[in-house]
């Protein structure tokens, strides 16, 4: 039988390993008309890059984590939200959340 070593170690890699991506979505209104907000900027907490809502307001955020399967360890991820003439804001963990922007 050959030496197992590497296998073994791959497995165990794959199935303990504490790294994992962490996902959010959902859309952006205007909270006085009720209207899609587009092209508004997201970032996330984690620094993992920018995304931006659609014409229908649909935006996905997502960013690598580690320790997913590890107690105690931190998961959430924070996007904020800016766009021109609106206040800007965060929303913790958005899981096909509707989140409205203020107009200033």
């Amino acid at each position: 039988m050959k030496n197992l070593a590497p296998l073994t170690l791959f497995l165990f890699c794959l199935f303990f390993s504490c790294e994992g991506y962490v996902e959010g979505n959902g859309y952006v209104f205007n909270e006085l008309t009720g209207l899609p907000v587009g092209n508004v900027r997201i970032a996330n907490n984690r620094g993992s890059g920018i995304a931006y809502s659609d014409s229908s307001g649909y935006f996905e955020v997502g960013a690598l984590v580690g320790c997913v399967s590890c107690k105690g360890c931190e998961q959430d991820i924070t996007a904020s939200f800016s766009a021109d003439g609106y206040r800007d804001t965060s929303f913790a963990n958005p899981k096909g959340d509707t989140i409205f922007l203020k107009p200033q």
